[in-house]
């Protein structure tokens, strides 16, 4: 996924937000990887969880790592780590450079109090999908065509199924 990060103008840092039990594998992946592609720069964030029962769900990252790292005022990309694409995700950084509408998977730091508002209120902490469902009533969201395969991995079945995908594209 990150190789389709490259050519986004003004990326500064690609943040991984992760549970404890792998924090040290992600920050040993991310040395090795920027060791071949010095152009990127990670910064690993342990969310704290150890479990299910405690974890904070994509939301509830979202939240902590805005929070945390003080980005409320910064443009982002979150792209969920379970999402694999197999063309550059440059086009829709540009499209979402180039409307006024908050677009929770662009620019989460105009969302931020909202993304509170959503947590507070008892809503699921898990599902992104959610989040935009409550959003698109409060806040314009624009869409965007993703081109080439957008693969979300949340099995072991879908993995073995996006494995074949990926495969027979590199042939």
């Amino acid at each position: 996924m990150v190789d389709n990060l490259a050519g986004i103008p003004d990326l500064e840092t690609i943040y991984v937000v992760t549970n404890d039990k792998f924090a040290a594998d992600f920050q040993a992946w991310s040395e090795r990887y920027r060791s071949r592609h010095p152009e990127f720069k990670f910064k690993i964030i342990n969310d704290g969880s150890t479990s299910d029962e405690d974890k904070l769900g994509a939301i509830g990252d979202i939240n902590f790592v805005v929070s945390r790292e003080n980005l409320s005022q910064s443009s982002l990309l979150i792209v969920a780590g379970d999402n694999l694409f197999t063309k550059s995700l440059a086009n829709f950084v540009e499209c979402a450079r180039g409307t006024d509408a908050t677009v929770a998977v662009y620019d989460v730091g105009a969302v931020l109090s909202l993304l509170t508002t959503y947590l507070a209120a008892g809503n699921n902490p898990d599902q992104p999908g959610r989040f935009v469902q409550w959003l698109y009533t409060r806040k314009p969201i624009n869409t965007f065509q993703i081109k080439g395969k957008w693969l979300d991995i949340g099995s072991k079945e879908t993995l073995e199924n996006a494995d074949a995908i990926l495969a027979k594209i590199k042939m």
